[in-house]
């Protein structure tokens, strides 16, 4: 629970991989940027709307192909509840719970 409590809302950066491998690295500043690695291969992009090149993708938001895999619903609920007392966990951290344990891409 420790190690919970140290990330709760600190993480400012998650590596994105995706079956074929490390896509990229997505990060919170003061808005949302998605960059992909230098070497990334064509087949590695993490969404049509977002396909590969070397400018990086910046978003007020959580961009869509990301909080489609935050958790939801009665999970999420559940999360929430837990962690009340130390306030609402933030998208980074959600997207962090949930790791490698998404279906599809």
């Amino acid at each position: 629970m420790t190690e919970l409590l140290d990330l709760f809302n600190q993480i400012r950066r998650l590596d994105i991989i995706t079956p074929q491998g490390q896509a990229g690295v997505l990060a919170k500043e003061s808005h949302f940027v998605f960059n992909y690695h230098q070497s990334v291969a064509a087949d590695l992009a993490v969404s049509l709307v977002l396909p590969i090149r070397q400018q990086s993708y910046y978003s007020g938001e959580l961009m869509a192909v990301f909080a489609m895999n935050r958790p939801e619903g009665y999970l999420r609920y559940i999360i929430e509840e837990r962690l009340k007392r130390l306030g609402a966990p933030s998208d980074m951290f959600l997207l962090y719970l949930a790791g490698s344990h998404q279906i599809g891409r």
